[in-house]
């Protein structure tokens, strides 16, 4: 995908942003009264995150952190749970730097969306599992959004800027979403 940096003519190595479309760029530069002739926008490929980021491990190489962590839980029977929940959070952590969302909790106009599973006994549900009969678990129904709701389906650290993202993230992550949520 295209992103289009916004960076100074007298110092190209210092980005002010990455913006999707070129429009964006060129507002971000009158909105924030900047001498427009002073900043150039280059066109740059990049992957999209879900492409780079797709499991723990390239999460924690992306937000630069060690993979190599240790959760010890007194009842062995949560410990998988606790791991999945753990991997989620870096993973949707490396995510939301990506796309520069950062939820702000103290602020109700900001929206925040966060996948919505339902558990499914077999067959296939909008937007995830298996349609051969036999995929038992939660899948990603929906995403739904929240300016300011108290509730926390899934909880906040898993929450994204788009319904999309949080779709696509439920969606690629749905076996993750089982380990967390499911005692098998």
């Amino acid at each position: 995908m295209t992103k289009y940096i916004l960076f100074k003519k007298s110092d190209p190595s210092e980005v002010i942003g990455r913006f999707d479309r070129i429009s964006d760029a060129q507002d971000h530069v009158v909105d924030n009264d900047l001498p427009i002739f002073d900043y150039d926008i280059r066109p740059e490929e990049v992957s999209d995150i879900n492409e780079v980021v797709t499991d723990f491990k390239s999460a924690c190489e992306y937000l630069h952190i060690k993979p190599d962590f240790k959760i010890e839980v007194a009842d062995k029977k949560h410990q998988k749970a606790v791991e999945a929940y753990y991997q989620l959070c870096v993973i949707a952590e490396a995510w939301n730097k990506a796309d520069g969302f950062v939820p702000d909790w103290t602020n109700g106009n900001q929206w925040k969306y966060w996948p919505y599973f339902v558990f499914k006994k077999g067959g296939l549900l909008f937007g995830g599992g298996s349609n051969d009969g036999t995929a038992d678990g939660f899948v990603c129904a929906i995403s739904a959004d929240s300016p300011s709701d108290a509730s926390a389906y899934i909880g906040s650290r898993l929450c994204f800027k788009s319904s999309d993202r949080a779709r696509q993230f439920g969606n690629q992550f749905v076996s993750l979403i089982n380990d967390m949520m499911l005692v098998r």
